[in-house]
């Protein structure tokens, strides 16, 4: 295995410690590798803006972790319904 790929892996298992430091979170909610940005788009204590911009990741799969999260607040979870149901109002 090349050193690279055991460094992505330590990254994309990092976020299973719910004891995570923050700044650790903050990094890997912006890592190149996708893979990671899913690993860590559901950790229960990943701050409220890097939560946000995952649910715009271009990797859809971290976009959808990210919707899962149980930190997302219920004002952003009716605005995605709403865009998802048109015509239909997030208020």
């Amino acid at each position: 295995m090349h050193t690279e790929d055991v460094l992505r892996g330590i990254r994309e298992l990092a976020p299973r410690d719910p004891d995570l430091p923050g700044g650790l979170l903050e990094e890997l909610a912006t890592d190149p590798e996708p893979r990671v940005r899913r690993a860590v788009a559901d950790h229960p204590r990943l701050p409220l803006p890097f939560l946000l911009a995952l649910l715009a990741d271009e990797d859809r799969q971290a976009a959808e972790a990210a919707g899962r999260n149980p930190g997302l607040p219920v004002t952003e979870m009716a605005r995605i319904v709403a865009e998802r149901r048109p015509g239909k109002s997030a208020d």
